[in-house]
Formats: structure tokens, sequence, C-alpha cells
């Protein structure tokens, strides 16, 4: 029986110069591409010299495995916007001609994020008479009222929409989305096989207390807030010695750097902070930490929440949203947003040991809900359904685990 075909189109992907942009879209196709015949088309837009030379410079091109291509697109500065959409459709149709010149034609279109992939993804499936998923990751706080109304549009033409939460499927529907639109609450992948508890057990009265923070400068994450609950801890317990590792402090508009806001807040000499970290890396850093603080004010998911908790590592966060759909609603670790106080005071009860936490307990927990088994399963049944293909949907049929996908 031949495989249903895939073809995934991400807004962001990995490349050769970039590895590290929208390396989860990577994990997620390689391990879908496991089940099923998967193949990556990227859209990458040249100016008109270059794409005449018909040059793709080998920094750009994105990285394997599945098999990835790109989708070359003209494009100049007087080109409008919706002129720049429409040239990129026109590159993923030829794209999708020379697969079918090679006898491979997508089953199903599944495109991450709507701005852009789901926008492109539903272009090119209308004309070819594709099925489209798309998968929500971060919503629609930065677009102007034209681009909203194409994501809208798009988000009504596709067959099926999944967002990563809850809280996110809350905010895209703020934006008065069409009712018939079939949802799908999927969540996200933790690869188990990178974020994995250490084989040490964590020590008690240690002599360092280590606090790790992953987040950018956006207004939404809101590290201030975790500064000056840190200040609040040094002020109520001079004696305890902390140190606060930063990962993500990379330039967000006119935003203050952590360097600033950590001697704003008296506490720039516990700070280390750090660009950004390889997966890897992320995850030593994660099993090197005492507890993963996030303070954010509205977070669609939270990987990083769930990454440490897969690490044995306990997290304390606000109700941003995708917080309480991973930690849920009643978890003692949350603590209201833009609450210094309480997010100190919430803090030192994990440093004392207050607030119970089985560190394999709660890696178990995530790899059941999040880990590679658990997304394989959702996302077969969300492509399943958008083929129609009985013979797929049979693999999750009578599933009624804890991570059975959520369809609203």
């Amino acid at each position: 029986m031949r495989r249903p075909h895939v073809l995934v189109i991400a807004t962001w992907y990995p490349s050769a110069g970039q590895p590290l942009v929208g390396s989860f879209f990577q994990e997620q196709a390689e391990l879908l591409a496991m089940e099923w015949d998967v193949r990556v088309l990227v859209p990458l837009v040249q100016s008109t010299r270059d794409y005449w030379r018909k040059k793709i410079p080998a920094h750009r091109m994105p990285l394997q495995p599945p098999p990835a291509f790109v989708a070359v697109a003209r494009t100049s500065r007087f080109q409008s916007w919706s002129r720049q959409l429409d040239s990129q459709v026109d590159a993923l149709q030829r794209s999708l001609r020379q697969f079918a010149r090679e006898g491979w034609v997508p089953d199903v279109i599944l495109a991450h994020t709507t701005a852009w992939a789901g926008v492109l993804a539903t272009r090119v499936g209308a004309s070819a008479s594709i099925p489209v998923v798309v998968v929500e990751h971060s919503g629609f706080y930065q677009y102007s009222a034209q681009q909203r109304s194409v994501i809208k549009r798009a988000l009504g033409d596709a067959t099926i929409v999944c967002a990563v939460s809850p809280a996110l499927r809350r905010l895209m529907l703020a934006f008065d989305l069409p009712n018939s639109i079939e949802w799908a609450i999927v969540g996200n992948l933790v690869d188990e096989s990178v974020f994995y508890p250490s084989e040490a057990p964590r020590a008690s009265g240690r002599d360092v207390f280590r606090i790790l923070a992953v987040a950018n400068r956006s207004f939404r994450k809101d590290i201030r807030t975790l500064m000056e609950a840190v200040a609040v801890i040094r002020s109520k317990r001079p004696e305890l010695s902390l140190q606060l590792r930063t990962v993500g402090d990379f330039l967000v508009g006119n935003t203050p750097s952590f360097s600033t806001l950590a001697a704003d807040c008296g506490v720039d000499d516990i700070l280390i902070r750090e660009a950004s970290l390889g997966r890897e890396e992320m995850a030593t850093a994660m099993r090197e930490s005492d507890l993963l603080v996030s303070s954010s004010i509205s977070e669609t998911f939270g990987i990083a929440l769930a990454e440490a908790l897969a690490c044995g590592v306990p997290v304390v966060a606000t109700r941003s949203g995708g917080a309480e759909f991973i930690l849920g609603d009643d978890s003692p670790f949350l603590v209201e947003v833009r609450d210094p106080p309480g997010l100190a005071e919430r803090i030192l009860e994990v440093v004392d040991d207050r607030i119970p936490f089985d560190a394999l307990a709660a890696a178990q927990e995530i790899v059941e809900r999040f880990g590679s088994a658990a997304y394989s399963r959702r996302m077969t049944e969300v492509l399943a359904r958008a083929i129609g293909d009985p013979s797929w949907s049979a693999i999750v049929a009578g599933d009624s685990s804890p991570d059975r996908i959520q369809a609203q």
C-alpha cells in the first residue's frame, strides 16, 4: 500500500545558515516521515537579480531530512505585500508541477503557522483540490487589518485548523473566524530523546539555587516581572545564593536588554545571559537548573515549560494560557501575571521544597501527553481525517488515552 503523501509548508524552517530557526518544524516533519511520505517545501523570496541567476546561496538551503526543497519567488522593492504573496503561490505551484512530473502528488498539505505558510497552502490547495491542515502556533498580534483579513480567509478555507492549546484557540476566535471551521487541539512535540531527566537525583540544600528563564525581549514575555521577583527574594532572603540564567535575549523592537532590566532591578550580579542555545544545549541547561520560571503575560503553548518538565525540572509559571494547559488549571506552581511578590513567594516555596514535586512522574506525564508517540498519533488522526482515508483513521481508532486529540 502506498504511503499517503504529506507536503509540509512552514513559515520558518532551519537552513544551513540559520539551523535553529523553526527547528521544531523540522523535528515534527522528521517524526511524521516515519509513517508518511513527507516532503517539505520552503518558500524563498529572492531579488529579481538573484532570481534570474537561478542560484540559491548554500546558507539558505533547508536542512535535511526529511527531503526539503525551496520554492523560489521573485520580488523587488517596488512589489506590494499582496503581490509578493501571489508570487510565492506561483512558485509553490511550479514546485508541485515538478513533483507531479516525478510521480509525487500530495494527498494533504500541512502548513505550520497561518501567516504565511497557511495562507499560501490554502491558495495552492484550492487550486489543486488538495486538503489543507493549518497548525497555528503564535496568533495574530502584529498584523494589519488587511493582513488579518487574508489570514481569516485562509483559516476559513482550510480543511482542518489546529491550535497548539485551548488558550490559542480562544485568542484566534476573538478575530471573528467563521463558524464552519473544523478545529483540533494538537499540542506540540517534546522530543524525549533530547529532553529527559538527569540520572542523578536533584540534591536538597544546594549551595546555589539556579533559576532558568527562556524568553525574548517581547513585552508579552514580561521578563521584568521575573527580575523584580528575584529582587524581592534577595531582599527577603539575603543569605540565599541565587543564579539567574536567561536564554533568548535577542532584540525585539526597542525593548531593553535583559542586562538592562537586571541592572534596573539590582540583580545584574547574578545574571548569566545567552542569546540562544541549540536543542541539546538547551536540554543540558534545563537539567543543570533547579527551576524554570516563565513570567509571560500570554503563551500560546509554552514549549520551554513542557521541555523542562520532561527534564524532571520543576516549573513556576504565570497564568498565561499555555501554562494552564501544560501544568493544569489547579497547579500549585501557577501564579497570576504581573505579580512580582506573588511570583517571588512561589519560587521560594520551590526553594524550600514546600510544594511536592516528583521529577520522574512529571517527565513521564509530559512524554505521555506530548512525546513522540503522542504527537504522532494526534497528527496521524488529523491528517487522516483531512484526507478522508479510513485505512489511516483506523490506526488511532479506539484510542482513549489522555493524549488523544481534542476535537472542538
